[in-house]
């Protein structure tokens, strides 16, 4: 047997062989980077999303002692005994005469924040009532002020009577259940 002519038709063939699996290679390749990019991209997108969920926590936590204050400055039914001692802590500075919650129930106001109405009068000097207006301002309550009126009938000197309509805004909800 002569080896020698099988020997080219042996080549060609492999060579034939070779050149169809380029040519299948070839013809994959355009599909697997494609599925290589989207793999990549998923696994960047996931990086990405899990610094950003980090940052969020982190920025969460940096946040908590401004989240304790805003706790802190709207009470909820609980802690209205709070503010009353703290509404009779004023006549430490000022003759309170009285002072009224219009309603135990929250009012909305026009942003849709809860509020109780609450009305206060001070009787005696100008400047005892201010300064209890300054320590209400102060106050580590979310308080304003929606009227003052001042009567002093014989004078500013003489004394007088301040009455303050004021909102203490309460955390929704308001009753615990």
């Amino acid at each position: 047997m002569d080896y020698r002519k099988f020997f080219i038709p042996a080549i060609l063939a492999v060579n034939i062989g070779l050149i169809l699996a380029d040519i299948v290679m070839l013809s994959l390749l355009p599909q697997r980077s494609h599925e290589i990019v989207v793999k990549r991209s998923e696994i960047l997108a996931q990086k990405l999303q899990a610094q950003s969920s980090q940052k969020l926590v982190a920025d969460l936590n940096a946040t908590k002692p401004e989240q304790e204050k805003i706790s802190q400055a709207l009470p909820n039914e609980d802690k209205l005994i709070e503010v009353i001692q703290f509404l009779e802590s004023l006549k430490e500075i000022s003759q309170v005469k009285s002072f009224n919650f219009v309603s135990d129930t929250p009012v909305k106001d026009t942003s849709g924040f809860s509020f109780l109405p609450l009305n206060l009068a001070f009787e005696g000097s100008l400047p005892l009532a201010m300064a209890a207006l300054t320590r209400l301002e102060k106050s580590p309550y979310l308080i304003t002020i929606d009227t003052t009126r001042v009567e002093s009938p014989s004078g500013i000197s003489e004394g007088s009577t301040i009455q303050v309509a004021l909102r203490i805004y309460v955390s929704e909800p308001f009753a615990k259940d």
